[in-house]
């Protein structure tokens, strides 16, 4: 695993870890969330699904 690789898994540990933290989310929000988080490739895309994600899910 080269050092860059390292930093995006280190990365999407503590995103991860920021999602499950969040009491205000839902179980599934948590769940796509974190889904989102693992299958983008790059920290930009992370933010651009997140926000599609967001303004996409309806506040109850």
């Amino acid at each position: 695993m080269t050092e860059k690789e390292m930093q995006e898994h280190a990365c999407k540990k503590l995103l991860k870890k920021v999602v499950d933290s969040g009491q205000n989310y839902t179980e599934k929000m948590k769940s796509d969330l974190k889904e989102i988080i693992d299958h983008s490739k790059s920290p930009e895309e992370i933010c651009r699904a997140t926000l599609v994600y967001f303004s996409m899910y309806r506040w109850q």
